[in-house]
């Protein structure tokens, strides 16, 4: 596989939603987040797919690692899978300081999450409010 294709860098932009009350690391508008996987496409209906050692970072500080993700336009949400790790999360007046889980579903239009946890697992999570 070429390695520039490898290791493709994208800057993720058009994560917006219109909330006025809500300045969660998602709800500005026009937020730009840097994704480095191992692969990434995107579809003609605005769905993006990343996978392979996917990293997730933004200028507030915000971090997330999985192994794969998916970004559902149409649903407004940004699901993470395998693996998952996120630093920063601020969700409301609850900052997620460090979360693990199997799975991590991120609501872009209400600047909310569920969090998941497979195969017997739990899930770990440093909060502060």
């Amino acid at each position: 596989m070429n390695l520039s294709r490898r290791f493709l860098t994208l800057v993720f932009i058009a994560i917006a939603i219109n909330t006025s009350s809500n300045k969660g690391v998602l709800a500005e508008e026009n937020n730009s987040y840097l994704i480095t996987s191992n692969s990434q496409s995107q579809s003609a209906d605005g769905n993006y797919e990343a996978s392979g050692n996917v990293i997730i970072s933004n200028e507030t500080n915000f971090k997330a690692r999985s192994d794969k993700l998916f970004y559902e336009k149409d649903k407004s949400r940004i699901h993470l899978k395998g693996k998952v790790k996120i630093e920063n999360y601020e969700s409301g007046n609850i900052l997620v300081e460090y979360m693990e889980s199997d799975e991590l579903i991120l609501f872009t239009d209400t600047s909310s999450f569920q969090v998941n946890s497979k195969r017997g697992n739990r899930v770990i999570t440093k909060l502060k409010f």
